[in-house]
């Protein structure tokens, strides 16, 4: 039992450093989205920027993290 709360302690704490680089479409986990895309288009990686913080940030919230 100890096990699995220790591991879903560390899932958790994970969860919360994901949920700070995807704050907003301008942080660093929606640019690393663009940059692993490389797009060079400013308009479409704006899009993918926005829409990769709109698919974690819903996630997040569905599990409670933020």
């Amino acid at each position: 039992m100890r096990v699995e709360v220790d591991f879903l302690s560390g899932e958790y704490e994970g969860l919360e450093k994901i949920a700070k680089h995807f704050a907003s479409e301008t942080h660093l986990g929606p640019k690393f989205v663009a940059d692993f895309e490389e797009l060079t288009d400013l308009d479409a990686r704006e899009v993918l920027q926005r829409d990769a913080y709109e698919k974690v940030s819903y996630l997040l919230k569905n599990l409670g993290i933020v």
